[in-house]
């Protein structure tokens, strides 16, 4: 079979003066899953709808990016990346117009705890309105730069796609056009077997079975990065919409996070810090930043995917990221305090060992001393340390129990004596920390 280069499949806005009672809705997509008001749902995918229309005139790279396909195990919303945008741009019109509360998205995501951390996501959602909805339509338009493909199964090997191992090996170095390539012969493997189920009427069901006859898995390794033709973009939709330079530095800074934020935060305040650290390293308002990748999490990963259950008979909505983060941030403080503990610690480990460098206490001084190493030298050594950082007398009584005899620890006294001094001089003149 040739594989001939397609044209981007044209997004379906629907009619721009279609009434919300005549629009068809599936009441399984991550919003509607736990949304009874079927007319302010239908507003919104008609809003969501006329949004895309409208940049799709304005970017027209963005069609492409909507034609993309997307595999049904990471993203069950629908066959192409287009009903993924739609999905983001209802959820982020709901929320910003109060139609999505903690309490009713509470019943579908199990938010018990988290009330104060969605409140706080929700005013950024509402504070920065257009920041959003440039996040919206710019935070995957390096996807179809970055499609890959490869098979979960015989049959999709068969079909001559790799498999997983085999695409990462070569992803890196794949060009344009073998992407291309790769994405034709889905989509027009996706449209015979389309033709073939005449029966199966829902595109996300239609996407459902053909993964399982397949095992065709999409993935887009590096999307979170921007090419200087997205930045291009983002730069004329930032000055549309009237954002700062502070504005587009946070969300360059976002869409460069917005993968492995998503994926981490299983080390928890660890993990939180590694996104502090990096927020100030990029220059940006930490504060903002996290803010603004909670805000990116709730509309792109919660409310913009859907995931099959474990049974395949329904959706269940992927909230443990966001949870996860929100957790990993009222554990920080405790964390950093912790931290910063252990730094003072190890600050005055180092001021420790230099001053028994000096003073003849190291490793080898204490063995030409006479001291047996099998006696448990790392034991002596802390005796020795304690006593030189509170000023003290030595803990003989330790020392002897260590196997150490009278002479020895007479010796020892004598030199911790001394290190004593060298060690009160150094923190009188440095003392950036009490001891």
């Amino acid at each position: 079979m040739v594989y001939m280069e397609r044209p981007p499949k044209e997004f379906d806005a629907g009619q721009p003066d279609i009434e919300p009672e005549e629009l068809e809705l599936k009441a399984d997509t991550p919003v509607e899953m736990f949304f009874e008001d079927a007319r302010v749902m239908a507003e919104a995918v008609i809003k969501a709808k006329k949004t895309l229309k409208e940049y799709l005139q304005k970017e027209p790279k963005l069609q492409k990016v909507l034609d993309t396909p997307q595999s049904s195990d990471k993203h069950a919303e629908g066959s192409r990346i287009a009903e993924h945008y739609q999905s983001i741009l209802v959820s982020l019109e709901l929320l910003e117009n109060g139609f999505m509360d903690f309490d009713r998205a509470s019943r579908g995501m199990d938010l018990e705890g988290f009330h104060e951390q969605w409140d706080a996501t929700l005013e950024f959602i509402n504070e920065n309105r257009e920041f959003m909805l440039t996040f919206a339509i710019c935070h995957d338009l390096a996807k179809p730069d970055c499609l890959g493909i490869y098979a979960k199964d015989e049959k999709g090997l068969k079909l001559g796609f790799p498999g997983k191992r085999d695409f990462h090996k070569k992803n890196r170095d794949m060009s344009p056009k073998e992407r291309d390539d790769w994405r034709n012969k889905y989509l027009e493997l996706y449209e015979d077997f389309a033709m073939q189920h005449p029966d199966i009427k829902d595109d996300a069901k239609m996407q459902k079975a053909f993964f399982e006859e397949y095992g065709l898995s999409t993935t887009y390794v590096g999307h979170e990065n921007i090419t200087p033709e997205n930045r291009a973009i983002i730069d004329r939709m930032c000055a549309e919409q009237g954002l700062s330079q502070e504005d587009e530095d946070l969300l360059i800074f976002s869409i460069q996070q917005h993968v492995s934020a998503y994926l981490s935060f299983e080390k928890g305040p660890a993990d939180y810090a590694a996104l502090v650290r990096l927020s100030r390293e990029a220059g940006v308002d930490v504060r903002r930043a996290i803010l603004s990748i909670q805000a990116g999490m709730l509309i792109d990963g919660i409310f913009g995917v859907r995931k099959w259950n474990d049974a395949g008979t329904g959706f269940m909505i992927a909230t443990k990221a966001i949870k996860d983060f929100w957790q990993a941030e009222r554990d920080y403080p405790e964390y950093e305090k912790e931290q910063a503990h252990k730094a003072a610690e190890q600050a005055i480990l180092l001021r420790l060992r230099d001053v028994a460098a000096q003073t003849g206490l190291r490793g080898n001084d204490l063995i030409a001393l006479g001291i047996n190493p099998k006696l448990g030298m790392q034991k002596i050594i802390e005796v020795i340390y304690a006593a030189i950082r509170h000023d003290a007398d030595l803990d003989r009584a330790a020392l002897s129990a260590f196997g150490l005899t009278e002479d020895v620890i007479d010796k020892l006294a004598v030199k911790t004596d001394n290190a004593k001094e060298v060690y009160r001089e150094l923190v009188a003149n440095s003392n950036p920390f009490k001891v």
